[in-house]
């Protein structure tokens, strides 16, 4: 794909998150911060602090190089309630990954706005789910508002089109996310914008959370995935 791609179009081909390829194909290594980051720093500090030393620390480790931060591992209004002045102010910018695009976008500018930041020095970069058409509507949406950028994953590379079984059953690829459960044994969260994105082993944790967050939490839903715990200790539950 990206053989093809070089050869194509190599002017919208701005690099890959794989160094292996960005090697072979003499292509920019780029990308953004892993959720996993985040979630990890749940475990190595106060939970309340996690998200603000995470970025404080990543600008350290990387000499404020490779800064996008992604904004849903607890939610975008928690996120920015730790996105401080000096934080947007050192970040190139952010990345969308759950939630709606257009609702995402303009509370990011309000913020920059609020903040005193020109929002059209920032750079947004959208990876959640997108096809060209998407693409091409974000376009139109944010022209003159905020660079933008994309990351189109499944599309490109998992595209089957209106590919049908046998039985006439339409084709639809998987929902594959892949986070941290623990770190140094301790449980781990990630929330999200959208529920199927979210991931957690321990309700506990997760209620305690999202209380330091702010953020809401559906006490029937906990009693419910207290209850199916003990039955089985070990499990992924929803962060809804």
């Amino acid at each position: 794909m990206l053989a093809c791609l070089k050869q194509e179009i190599p002017q919208w081909v701005l690099g890959t998150s794989n160094y292996h390829f960005a090697r072979e194909f003499d292509l920019k290594p780029i990308g953004t911060i892993a959720h996993e980051w985040f979630m990890g720093h749940q475990a190595l500090v106060n939970e309340r602090d996690s998200q603000q030393v995470a970025l404080e620390r990543w600008l350290t480790a990387f000499d404020g190089m490779l800064a996008i931060a992604p904004t849903d591992t607890l939610t975008i209004d928690a996120f920015l309630n730790d996105f401080n002045r000096h934080l947007a102010n050192a970040y190139d910018g952010v990345r969308h990954d759950s939630g709606c695009p257009f609702r995402w976008g303009d509370k990011m500018i309000a913020h920059y706005q609020q903040l005193g930041i020109d929002p059209t020095t920032k750079l947004f970069i959208f990876s959640d789910g997108l096809d060209f058409g998407q693409a091409l509507d974000l376009c139109e949406y944010f022209a003159g508002r905020v660079k933008i950028s994309f990351g189109i994953g499944t599309f490109l590379t998992n595209d089957l089109a209106n590919w049908r079984n046998a039985a006439g059953v339409e084709y639809r690829p998987l929902s594959i996310v892949i986070k941290l459960a623990e770190c140094q044994g301790r449980p781990v969260a990630k929330i999200s914008d959208q529920p199927e994105k979210a991931m957690c082993e321990d309700p506990i944790f997760l209620a305690n959370l999202k209380r330091r967050f702010n953020i809401e939490l559906d006490v029937d839903a906990l009693i419910q995935e207290l209850r199916h715990q003990k039955r089985s200790p070990r499990h992924y539950i929803s962060a809804a």
